[in-house]
């Protein structure tokens, strides 16, 4: 709920992660993005980010493939939400380095 939203966007900004994320792709980065897609071509637009989404996502891969999330056991089984907590702790290493 909204108290949730509230701690996750206290805790980024006391991590200073939105002005990082900023300072690291610089505005040239989107005003050259933005000119180039044009207005109304979502797909094309799609399309020419896709080098800059798989080079900004590639952390984050490499740190889901790094992880060992032990056994998996049968469904519903609530031992399995102990391989979700892997990936949610190595994919915030990942984001606050």
């Amino acid at each position: 709920g909204k108290d949730n939203w509230k701690a996750g966007v206290d805790a980024a900004a006391a991590k200073d992660l939105f002005a990082k994320g900023v300072d690291r792709a610089g505005t040239a980065k989107w005003r050259d993005h933005a000119l180039k897609k044009g207005p109304g071509r979502f797909a094309e637009g799609v399309y020419i980010a896709g080098p800059d989404y798989e080079t900004g996502f590639k952390p984050y891969h490499d740190a889901i493939s790094r992880v060992d999330l032990g056994p998996r056991f049968p469904k519903r089984d609530p031992r399995n939400l102990n391989r979700v907590k892997i990936i949610v702790d190595a994919l915030i290493a990942e984001k606050i380095k």
